[in-house]
C-alpha cells in the first residue's frame, strides 16, 4: 500500500489550505469595490483585508508547501526563510490591522453614529431616504457586524490553537495542524465569511454559474443548428445528383 511521508502529507495540507485562502480572499478583493452594499468605509477596509489574506496565503502556497514536499535545502537555509518568516508575519500584522480598524469602524457605526462621517470617510448619495432604505441600511449595518465578530471569534480560536491547544498533543503532525494549519486557514476563512455574510457575494457566484451552465448547455444545440444547415438543401445541384 502506497503511503506519503509525513512531511510530504504536511506539504499537502499546506497547499490545499493556502490555495483555499488565494480563491476566497482574491474573489473578495476583485468584488468588494463592484457591490454596490461595499460603496462605504467597511468595503475599503475589507478589501485590503483581503488583500493581505491573498498574499499571506500565496506566501505558502508558491514557497512553504514546495519547500516542504520535496524538501528543498537552499529554501530552508536562514537567509532566505527568514525573509519568508518575515513576509508572513508583515501580511499577518496587517491584516490584524485591519481586523482592528473593521472593529473600530463598526462600533462607530453602531453605538456612535453621529461621529461616523468624522471619523471616516464616505460617500454619500444625495436626496430623501425612505423608510424601507433605512431599514436596509440598519440590516446592512447588523449583518457587517456579525460579520467582522465571526471573524475575530476566528481569530482567537487560532491564537487559543497555536499557544493552548498545541500543548494538548505529542502528535508531531497534530502539532503542525494545531499551529501551521491553523494560521494558514485563519485567513482562509476570513474570505469565505465575507462571501456567507454578504448576498451580493453569493448571488454573483451564482449568476457566474447560470452563465457557466447556459455556455456549455447551449454548446450542442450550436452543434445541431450546425448539422441542420449541412442538409441537401444547402447543397449544389451537382452534388444533389451525385446523391
Amino acid at each position: 500500500m502506497f503511503e506519503l511521508e509525513p512531511h510530504k502529507v504536511a506539504s499537502i495540507l499546506v497547499w490545499a489550505t493556502s490555495f483555499s485562502g488565494m480563491f476566497s480572499n482574491g474573489f473578495v478583493f476583485c468584488w468588494v469595490t463592484k457591490m454596490p452594499s461595499m460603496q462605504n468605509p467597511f468595503g475599503g477596509i475589507a478589501k485590503n483585508q483581503s488583500l493581505t489574506g491573498f498574499l499571506h496565503a500565496c506566501g505558502y502556497f508558491f514557497f512553504f508547501a514546495p519547500m516542504l514536499y520535496f524538501d528543498i535545502k537552499a529554501w530552508k537555509d536562514p537567509s532566505v526563510s527568514s525573509w519568508f518568516g518575515q513576509l508572513e508575519n508583515t501580511f499577518y500584522d496587517a491584516c490584524l490591522s485591519c481586523h482592528l480598524l473593521i472593529s473600530l469602524n463598526r462600533i462607530t457605526s453602531i453605538w456612535y453614529p453621529t461621529y461616523y462621517d468624522k471619523i471616516f470617510t464616505e460617500y454619500r448619495l444625495l436626496g430623501h431616504t425612505t423608510d424601507t432604505q433605512a431599514r436596509n441600511r440598519r440590516i446592512m449595518e447588523i449583518t457587517f457586524v456579525t460579520q467582522s465578530f465571526v471573524q475575530a471569534f476566528i481569530f482567537i480560536l487560532e491564537l487559543l490553537s497555536y499557544f493552548v491547544f498545541v500543548n494538548w498533543t505529542d502528535n508531531k503532525l497534530a502539532k503542525f495542524a494545531l499551529k501551521t494549519i491553523a494560521w494558514v486557514m485563519v485567513h482562509s476563512l476570513d474570505g469565505f465569511i465575507a462571501i456567507l455574510f454578504n448576498k451580493e457575494f453569493i448571488r454573483k457566484i451564482y449568476h457566474s454559474k447560470q452563465r457557466l451552465t447556459l455556455r456549455y448547455s447551449s454548446s450542442p444545440a450550436k452543434i445541431v443548428q450546425n448539422a441542420d444547415s449541412l442538409n441537401t438543401d444547402s447543397l449544389p445541384v451537382d452534388a444533389e445528383k451525385k446523391l
